[in-house]
């Protein structure tokens, strides 16, 4: 090779070394702290895979909220509807006990009209047979 080469190769050998320490440099650490950086990025580890857990268990819960409000909608329309048999159960009651009474009062009201005609009617068919016999 020629000088000129050579001198290029030692140059680019040279610098790339030398970015290659100070590079190194930058990233070396104690003992203590890349201990300290091991465990964190352990617990950042399992952070994120309590975070993925939490996601699937509150997706869960909101599934099942929503299968609860649509219970309740349901418990609350069937509770309606039975206020409303309810309600049409004590008209339906109040109505039977308006007739009873009115068929009780009916019941109680002396009957002189139609004992007189039936007292007449016999006393008619009493007289019909003294007459005829």
């Amino acid at each position: 090779m020629k000088p000129n080469k050579i001198f290029f190769v030692f140059l680019i050998l040279f610098f790339v070394l030398n970015v290659n320490v100070s590079f190194a440099q930058n990233i070396c650490f104690s003992s203590d702290d890349s201990k300290r950086l091991v465990v964190e990025l352990e617990k950042g580890r399992l952070l994120e895979q309590n975070i993925i857990l939490l996601e699937k268990v509150n997706n869960e819960l909101m599934k099942q909220t929503e299968l609860l409000k649509e219970q309740v909608k349901l418990t609350d329309e069937k509770f309606k509807s039975a206020e409303a048999l309810v309600i049409k159960n004590e008209e339906l009651y109040n109505q039977k006990i308006k007739v009873l009474d009115d068929e009780l009062t009916e019941a109680k009201k002396p009957r002189w009209k139609s004992l007189f005609i039936s007292g007449g009617v016999g006393a008619c068919i009493a007289l019909l047979l003294v007459v005829l016999l």
